[in-house]
């Protein structure tokens, strides 16, 4: 089957559109792409894609010929009449198109790209006649502050968004339920956790996320001030971080696709098994940034130092605040396969590559 995709220069969307073509040798893909010429287009996807490759240790060979890229954005109404001119029988749209800044000041691009851009792609869903699912990569971070157990479910607004890229991704998601309902086209909704490199090769062509955080740590190893003992958070015990490699993402997100009908009109986490203990993780990796961070409670008196660290990662500090795990039930009744885990042991693996990798100038040039 044909695949309709948005997003996919960027780290999921690459690594998606490169397991699609492997997995349906016969299949063509059409991705819409920010450039201003179709040729510029192509370069672009066929250099995310080669990425994709390389992180997952595979050659993009001649999967390449089956790929063809539209110039243009969501709101640019240009695109829909090459993409129903491209179409030719049933054909799955995955949505993964999105801005991931967290920061405030950023909020007005975030809402254009990801809400506004998920409206403009569901008013041109009558246009696009055979697709056989509406696929919406959101975030388990639709979640805001809520604590515990985080259900698979159409959920009521959270209290509180921690930063303008969830509160943007829990409004698309209802857009997408009732314009889809609205109009009787299946749709799945699908969450990751925290993305991090491939689980074989701890390769990573982007580095946004979990990897933010690894090199604001290592700008902060460079202050020798900070590394003369061991800085403590103020970090509630118990908090949690929910990561999960690119290579099980889009086995998950491919698996849901490939159930077909039994899957459409659903909510599914793509999280691991097991979520890691920050004070955990924060114990065994930081060491390797130069700068040595422990949690003692939320109650705990803040030191100049801790303010210092603190401002640095100000846009992370609100994912080490919680204590949750993400409810997987439909997502294994649908895949039945063992989740992915991942041990401090592999993260520590994952961060040393990183490391490795940040003196490779090929490495990151998969555009957000």
């Amino acid at each position: 089957m044909d695949l309709l995709i948005t997003g996919a220069t960027g780290f999921l969307g690459s690594h998606l559109a490169l397991r699609w073509l492997g997995a349906h040798p016969d299949a063509r893909l059409m991705c819409l792409v920010r450039a201003a010429t179709g040729a510029a287009a192509q370069a672009r996807l066929h250099q995310a894609l080669h990425g994709a490759a390389r992180d997952a240790g595979v050659s993009l060979g001649t999967a390449a010929d089956r790929v063809v890229a539209i110039p243009g954005k969501l709101d640019d109404p240009a695109w829909i009449d090459q993409a129903r001119a491209w179409l030719r029988g049933p054909a799955e749209l995955i949505h993964c198109a999105a801005n991931l800044s967290f920061r405030e000041a950023d909020r007005a691009a975030v809402w254009r790209t990801n809400v506004e851009g998920t409206a403009s792609l569901l008013r041109a869903l009558p246009s696009l006649p055979g697709l056989a699912a509406f696929n919406y990569i959101s975030t388990a971070y639709v979640a805001g502050d809520r604590q515990g157990d985080i259900l698979e479910d159409r959920p009521a607004r959270p209290p509180r968004f921690n930063n303008p890229y969830e509160e943007s991704k829990w409004t698309a998601e209802g857009m997408v339920r009732e314009g889809c309902e609205a109009l009787g086209t299946p749709w799945r909704i699908m969450r990751p956790g925290i993305v991090i490199a491939h689980s074989v090769t701890h390769r990573m062509s982007s580095h946004s996320g979990f990897y933010q955080v690894v090199d604001t740590l290592l700008q902060l190893g460079r202050q020798p001030r900070l590394t003369e003992a061991p800085i403590m958070l103020p970090v509630m015990k118990g908090t949690t971080l929910d990561l999960i490699p690119i290579d099980a993402v889009v086995d998950e997100v491919a698996g849901l696709i490939a159930a077909g009908g039994a899957t459409v009109g659903q909510t599914f986490h793509i999280t691991a098994a097991d979520p890691l203990q920050l004070a955990q993780v924060l114990r065994e990796l930081t060491p390797m940034s130069g700068v040595s961070i422990e949690v003692n409670g939320v109650d705990a008196p803040l030191s100049q130092v801790a303010r210092l660290v603190m401002r640095g990662l100000r846009y992370y500090m609100p994912y080490f605040a919680f204590v949750r795990r993400f409810d997987r039930r439909s997502t294994q009744a649908a895949l039945g396969s063992a989740p992915c885990r991942v041990t401090l042991g592999d993260l520590r693996g994952f961060v040393c590559s990183y490391l490795d990798q940040k003196n490779d100038p090929t490495v990151f040039q998969n555009a957000a």
